[in-house]
């Protein structure tokens, strides 16, 4: 497998190029006319074909090997990049009080001092859920064999399943 995701360059479009016309005197109101004026204009689509032909292209190749243990696979790429989220992440979705432990709930937190406000809860639950997340994955990745113990392997499968259940609930909020 060969994955190389490339950011996407600057935009720079008409407004931007019409914006530079302030550098030569050319007055806010006489800038907004011109935008008008060529809104939609061959000019603009010519910006956007620069930007789309700017734009690198992501490649990701597949080998007929990488699909025969796909959850090993993606569980190499997804322990990372789970890891890479909790350690910079600046926001939390909201989490279901259902998915966590009771002292996690938001029925368990103080009161809100405003009603649109977090609770103090709020960015606990998702570190759980992220840790959840990033536990089945290991697990996943583990080649050891500990299923000669009935209960410790029952009660590991069903943390795994749990933890990805919770990535597939909560994929929408796995952003920074």
């Amino acid at each position: 497998m060969k994955v190389v995701l490339k950011a996407s360059p600057n935009w720079y479009g008409l407004y931007h190029f019409i914006d530079l016309l302030r550098f030569v005197g050319v007055s806010e109101e006489r800038r907004d006319e011109i935008s008008l004026k060529l809104d939609g204009s061959w000019l603009e689509r010519s910006f956007e074909k620069l930007h789309k032909w700017r734009t690198p292209k992501d490649v990701i190749i597949i080998h007929p090997h990488d699909t025969w243990g796909m959850d090993h696979t993606l569980a190499k790429i997804i322990v990372p990049m789970l890891e890479q989220l909790k350690k910079t992440n600046h926001g939390a979705p909201l989490v279901d009080d259902e998915d966590v432990p009771q002292h996690l709930r938001s029925t368990e937190a103080p009161p809100k001092e405003n009603e649109w406000d977090v609770d103090a809860n709020t960015f606990l639950r998702w570190n759980w859920v992220m840790d959840e997340m990033i536990w089945s994955f290991k697990q996943i990745l583990k080649e050891d064999d500990e299923a000669f113990c009935l209960d410790t392997w029952k009660e590991k499968a069903e943390r795994t399943d749990n933890g990805l259940r919770l990535f597939g609930k909560y994929y929408r909020g796995l952003w920074d």
